[in-house]
């Protein structure tokens, strides 16, 4: 009975050893790096190499079979014959502390078009992923007799473009200064695609119109070097300039050509991006005749400043532009001449495009009667712009034509309006749905859907948990979503408390600019117990206990008596069944 006991408790213990909950690594202990970022898919099969790390202070074992490889965004598409092969010398490779491993995935049957996929590869031991990391999977169809088209309209575009906040997060304001000054031209180069970009290099287009390029030339290359940059990523750059004594006032346009290595696509491209200057006091213009004899001054009238209020209240007070919907431009015009007015000014605002138009009933043209030397008018015209206008900077063509005061001659001139314009993200997220019951320390799998019905898309989205005793068994990170796409998240989360827990599902996404969003998502969780069987119970093998001797009457006498009452209740039936037979034989 004694080694029965033992053996029993023996087993609980190992059962209670199998419901601890994994100690998972902590953040650098595994870690997994790419020999490329990018590996080619070619004959429907591709070749991804990597090392793994081993910094855990124990030995790390990785079983060869315990490779996972999940898309990013863009699905891959796969035969049904797929497999991931791996190339390793043995089923088992065992890792010593700080030492590496070299693995070879070989991914079959893929039936991808030209392009570029985003995976995530895991490495799992036998309790869970150790290590992971995202690589490139990449098409390349350059044979084909028609060129690719871009998935989507954002493909169309340069990675590489100038956003409206630093690496700080702050926002970049647009220099000012006078004709002759120094001012310092900051320019926060965001990488908007998913691919790393490399060897960057940005150049001001030079030249000698101070309209286009309002600074004195002082160098012979103005080449700057950004260096690489992952996707997403901000890296800002900065030109200190000195503005040309001859230059006019109003707002300048300055373009800079970057060129860089795409190193998902394994090419150079090239991309143009816009900055623009305003120089608050400038020279004056003058006119002269064919002898280059002064005849007489151009009062220079230009657009001092501009303002944007939104219609609506809530984006009044951040100043940001929403596609589709109206906001009131206020302009101010100045008369830069010190010595004689303007008179009979028209003002006309036009985009090209025609994303920006007058409000129904407005007009994009004002007129104003003087301006007198040396001072300026205010003015305010209302637009809306088109529902379906690109997330981004467009611009507005100001067209200027005015009289001179005295000579009452005619001048015109066209100056820039740059408005950023964003499309207004609409996210619906699917209540947060859990896979039966869920236990104390214990992985619980949650799935939920999030649909992005807007018109631009979702960066970097991730997703979190917050609640009681609550945490996820890995972070989750879903990527890009574009309009009208779906993510789906599954992961796991482990409650350490029981009972009824009140949870909040966290997604976190960006837009075009950089802007963060936190949607929270509530739901409840109700968490059983955690079965910790006893260590002095035998539940595998119940014994009843030996009963304890009576004090009262033998067991044998007990017996005895029970025997004796059954034998003398059979002989009394026997009697009266004789007895009664006699008389019927009597009778007849």
């Amino acid at each position: 009975m004694r080694k029965i006991r033992i053996f029993s408790i023996v087993l609980c213990a190992l059962f209670a050893l199998m419901l601890m909950p994994r100690v998972a690594f902590a953040a650098g202990d595994v870690e997994m790096s790419f020999t490329s970022t990018s590996f080619a898919i070619a004959d429907n099969q591709a070749t991804i190499k990597f090392t793994i790390t081993n910094n855990s202070g124990s030995e790390l074992t990785v079983e060869n079979g315990s490779f996972e490889i999940v898309s990013m965004g863009r699905q891959l598409p796969l035969g049904s014959s797929s497999q991931i092969i791996v190339d390793a010398p043995d089923t088992t490779s065992k890792i010593e502390d700080k030492k590496s491993a070299s693995f070879t995935l070989v991914l079959t049957d893929i039936r991808a078009s030209e392009g570029s996929y985003t995976m995530l590869i895991k490495a799992k031991d036998n309790v869970g992923v150790i290590a992971f990391n995202t690589c490139y999977l990449t098409k390349d169809d350059s044979g084909a007799v028609d060129p690719p088209k871009p998935e989507t309209p954002e493909d169309a575009l340069a990675a590489l473009m100038l956003a409206s906040v630093g690496q700080d997060g702050s926002v970049v304001p647009a220099p000012k200064g006078n004709a002759g000054e120094r001012i310092r031209l900051r320019l926060p180069f965001f990488n908007r695609s998913a691919a790393p970009l490399s060897n960057i290099l940005v150049t001001p287009q030079l030249s000698a119109s101070l309209d286009a390029f309002p600074f004195e030339i002082e160098a012979v290359d103005y080449t700057a070097r950004l260096g690489d940059m992952r996707g997403g990523e901000i890296r800002e750059l900065a030109y200190d300039l000195k503005l040309s004594k001859n230059v006019t006032s109003g707002v300048k346009e300055v373009k800079f050509n970057a060129i860089y290595y795409n190193n998902t696509k394994g090419g150079y491209e090239t991309a143009t991006v816009s900055a623009f200057v305003t120089v608050v006091k400038g020279a004056s213009g003058i006119q002269t005749d064919e002898d280059g004899k002064l005849v007489v001054t151009i009062p220079k009238l230009t657009i001092e400043a501009y303002s944007i209020k939104p219609e609506n209240e809530q984006d009044a007070v951040t100043g940001r532009l929403f596609a589709g919907e109206a906001f009131l431009l206020e302009l101010t015009l100045r008369n830069n001449s010190l010595d004689e007015a303007v008179e009979n000014i028209q003002l006309t605002l036009e985009n090209e495009a025609g994303v920006i138009l007058p409000v129904e009933g407005g007009s994009n043209t004002v007129f104003i009667r003087r301006i007198g030397a040396g001072e300026s008018a205010q003015k305010s015209m209302k637009f809306q712009s088109a529902p379906d206008a690109e997330s981004k900077a467009h611009t507005l063509s100001a067209k200027l034509g005015y009289e001179s005061g005295k000579s009452h001659k005619s001048f015109a001139t066209t100056e820039t309006i740059t408005l950023p314009i964003s499309q207004r993200i609409r996210v619906r997220i699917d209540d947060p749905v859990t896979y039966g019951d869920a236990y104390e320390n214990q992985p619980s799998p949650v799935y939920f859907n999030l649909y992005n019905m807007g018109k631009s898309s979702l960066y970097n989205c991730m997703v979190n948990i917050e609640g009681e005793g609550l945490r996820m068994e890995e972070g989750f990170f879903g990527g890009n979503v574009g309009p009208g796409s779906t993510m789906r998240a599954d992961f796991n989360i482990i409650p350490s408390v029981p009972g009824e827990i009140a949870a909040n599902v966290i997604v976190t996404y960006e837009d075009v600019y950089g802007v963060e969003t936190r949607v929270e998502k509530p739901f409840t969780l109700f968490v059983q117990e955690e079965f910790k069987p006893g260590l002095d119970e035998d539940i595998f093998n119940p014994m009843p206990e030996k009963p304890l001797p009576s004090r009262g009457l033998s067991p044998l006498l007990i017996i005895g008596g029970g025997v004796l009452a059954a034998g003398g209740t059979a002989a009394g039936l026997i009697l009266k069944r004789r007895r009664r037979r006699r008389r019927e034989l009597e009778d007849a």
